[in-house]
């Protein structure tokens, strides 16, 4: 059986902008056969992604994005195949949780000494247990102080803005160790926002990482050679996929960026599908539409 498999989903349960019952339904109708939903610091739509694919026929693998740190530069590893009722998982993400919302309140209160007050009802984070710095760019756009999220982020929350403050978070190495301990292994999330390059990589090999993520629509075809021979050097599995957040600006459809496998995701593990699998890159990108009012790419601000 041939897979289409996609590993880097988000839905409304972190910086997405649809329900996972929708995404997994338009999942199904793209011809994908397996994903996993990896929300930023949370597990929260896994219990109905799953119900979701048994409905459509659809093999979930569970799945989460970790934000990590090194030496003050944002890291974010992909974790796959844990079991999502682990207690030492749910520690990481009460834990992740935590210093969230703390770095929420701080972004608040910096607005606030900028002059910029935002109504608590305003900013919508009762879909997700990890609110970010879109949730807060989407309530700037609702109260009129920017005309988008982008903007939001190029005024007041991208780093080195008035209003940005660092994301205080785990390192690699513990990230690695507690999803090895949830019985999962762990891929590097999209190398290309990730300074360090090939040392960055080495190092994360050298403390257990299991995978990269070579396949994602913002690496050159250059670029994901590199990572292919890089993960075949090191002995690394290779995970990919589309970044999915279903918002109004994405330049490709869901299902154009898959990673092609064989094997039966009910009887073969994920791991075992992916030392055979192969990236898939659609031939030719679609034109980027103007961006709009609202809920923008999530994507392009890796939070």
């Amino acid at each position: 059986m041939i897979s289409r498999i996609d590993l880097h989903l988000h839905t409304d349960a972190s910086d997405g902008a649809i329900p996972v019952e929708i995404l997994v339904a338009r999942a199904a109708l793209a011809g994908l056969t397996d994903i996993a939903i990896t929300e930023h610091d949370n597990v929260d739509s896994w219990e109905r992604g799953r119900r979701a694919g048994r409905q459509y026929g659809l093999h979930l693998t569970p799945g989460i994005e970790i934000s990590t740190s090194v030496d003050g530069q944002d890291v974010h590893l992909l974790g796959y195949e844990f079991s999502p009722e682990s207690a030492i998982l749910r520690g990481l993400v009460d834990h992740q949780h935590n210093l969230r919302m703390k770095r929420f309140r701080a972004i608040i209160i910096k607005l606030r000494d900028l002059g910029v007050r935002l109504n608590p009802s305003d900013i919508h984070t009762e879909k997700t247990s990890a609110p970010g710095r879109v949730h807060v760019a989407q309530a700037l756009v609702a109260a009129g102080y920017v005309k988008d999220v982008e903007d939001a982020f190029r005024q007041y929350l991208r780093r080195g803005r008035p209003a940005y403050i660092a994301h205080e978070t785990i390192s690699p190495e513990e990230a690695i160790r507690i999803v090895h301990m949830a019985g999962g292994f762990v891929s590097l999330a999209h190398p290309i926002f990730s300074t360090g390059g090939e040392k960055l990589r080495n190092h994360l090999a050298d403390t257990g990482l299991d995978a990269v993520e070579v396949l994602h629509p913002k690496h050159t075809p250059a670029l994901q050679a590199r990572l292919v021979e890089f993960c075949r050097h090191r002995g690394l599995l290779m995970t990919g996929g589309s970044d999915w957040h279903g918002t109004l600006n994405e330049p490709y459809d869901l299902g154009e960026w898959f990673l092609q496998g064989n094997g039966k995701s009910d009887r073969t593990t994920l791991s075992q599908i992916l030392l055979n699998a192969r990236p898939n890159r659609p031939r030719q990108r679609r034109a980027q539409p103007a961006p709009r009012h609202g809920r923008q790419s999530a994507a392009v601000q890796k939070r």
